[in-house]
């Protein structure tokens, strides 16, 4: 038994030493390491000093500059405001002239405190010849080409005055006395379906009588919830307007 440990012992270190003498004679036949510098690297380029960019016009622009002396391509727009009622004007209210689409952006004036000599508000703008603009009188400047009291539109040619007809009147709109429905009912611009009512939410409701100015025209009270139900008025001719009940279908329509 003793002899077959010393035996393998034997083996053992023999190849342990046979593994040892080749590891060494690997590393003799390997070519020595040559260490090699990265390459340097460039010097960063200096940057510019910052320098402020000129100001803009087109953050600011609203409707084409005031034309120079003998430019052919502007022309003065003389709008005359006729008509308009005294109760109407508000310190917010005034006048919006934009090119047809807004491309151009608005260009707003508030109202004079009073108008000239003849009763007539006179306003300039300057616009370029050629382009066919739209004037509106409205309560207030936002959304003021679409909920105006007032709107006409032209083509600006060398010498151009636009008469806007202001001509209004306070209107009353109420259920009829026999009338249960309070609504709600929309209010529309015969001429205009992109016409918004500029002191009632889109949806009328007549649970109390509802007093709103109207700038001249046709106008039409929709029932919401009866398409085929409406009521329509002028102004300045009607200003009491008595809404009732939709029809009740007949008995042969309910069965």
């Amino acid at each position: 038994m003793r002899f077959l440990t010393s035996l393998l012992f034997a083996l053992l270190l023999a190849v342990a030493l046979a593994i040892g003498a080749y590891a060494a004679s690997w590393s003799l036949r390997r070519e020595p390491r040559t260490d090699v510098a990265p390459p340097a690297t460039p010097p960063a380029a200096a940057l510019p000093t910052p320098t402020r960019l000129a100001d803009s016009a087109d953050f600011a622009r609203t409707m084409p500059p005031a034309p120079e002396r003998g430019d052919p391509m502007f022309a003065e727009l003389t709008i005359e405001v006729v008509g308009l009622p005294p109760a109407w004007r508000s310190p917010s209210a005034g006048l919006a002239v934009a090119t047809r689409g807004g491309a151009g952006g608005i260009a707003w004036s508030p109202l004079p405190d009073a108008p000239g000599g003849d009763g007539v508000l006179r306003f300039r703008q300057a616009c370029a010849i050629g382009d066919e603009v739209v004037v509106a009188l409205a309560p207030a400047r936002t959304n003021a080409l679409r909920s105006y009291f007032a709107r006409a539109a032209t083509t600006v040619a060398a010498a151009s005055t636009l008469r806007l007809d202001a001509t209004g009147a306070e209107v009353v709109i109420r259920r009829a006395a026999d009338a249960h429905r309070s609504g709600p009912f929309q209010l529309r611009r015969d001429d205009d379906d992109s016409w918004l009512p500029a002191d009632a939410p889109a949806g009328v409701h007549l649970d109390a009588p509802l007093r709103l100015w109207l700038g001249a025209g046709a106008y039409t009270l929709r029932d919401a919830a009866a398409p085929a139900h409406r009521a329509a008025f002028s102004v300045p001719a009607t200003t009491d307007v008595a809404v009732s009940d939709p029809p009740r279908p007949a008995a042969d329509d309910r069965r």
